[in-house]
């Protein structure tokens, strides 16, 4: 599959990326981490293109709430410093690494380090998480990096991303209604992110 993600052994844009994929959605993350090794993909250029995503569409539909988009492009940076500098082989960073300068986004109530963590709750809106939740954790030993923390219901126990802290998600297809939840604008928020270019 690598290789239909993938077919040129050089650098390429991100634009070039995409077409080469034809439709995003399709790819999974795994694929797109081995991307950055293949293509020499940078990961810089896809967590920009994420943030700029976001920051167009967010507006309208408030799914995500919390953004560390200073911190996600020093860790991309990272990323594409270790690429380039051969420490590991390709096959070694695709084991060991699969989601290596992929972009992600978690849930309010998961706990990422330094990030508000409110659960939705009016009584927590001043907590910070002093840590990340293991699930966070294991994702960024694996290559990934957290952008945003998305909005839910409060203690995601309702049928929609509606709370006091952060106020009402609409689903980017009729922003007059709730995308569900607790997870329903997740869903749609990584629909609406799948087609960056469009």
């Amino acid at each position: 599959m690598l290789k239909a993600v993938c077919p040129v052994k050089r650098k390429v844009t991100v634009h070039e990326f995409y077409l080469m994929t034809e439709v995003v959605a399709f790819i999974s993350a795994r694929e797109r981490g081995a991307a950055f090794c293949e293509c020499q993909l940078k990961s810089v250029d896809l967590v920009n293109a994420y943030i700029s995503r976001i920051q167009e569409i967010n507006p309208v539909i408030n799914a995500a709430v919390n953004f560390r988009f200073e911190r996600a492009l020093e860790e991309a940076q990272e990323i594409d410093d270790l690429i380039a500098s051969d420490y590991r082989t390709e096959e070694e960073m695709e084991r060991e690494t699969p989601f290596l300068g992929v972009p992600m986004s978690v849930k309010e109530l998961i706990a990422v380090e330094g990030m508000p963590f409110t659960a939705g709750l009016v009584s927590r809106k001043n907590v910070r998480s002093p840590n990340s939740a293991q699930t966070v954790k294991l994702m960024k030993a694996a290559g990934a990096i957290p952008l945003v923390t998305t909005n839910i219901s409060e203690l995601g126990m309702w049928y929609e991303s509606y709370n006091r802290v952060y106020g009402r998600t609409s689903n980017p297809y009729d922003t007059s209604r709730s995308p569900g939840g607790s997870s329903g604008m997740y869903e749609k928020f990584h629909s609406f992110l799948q087609n960056i270019l469009n």
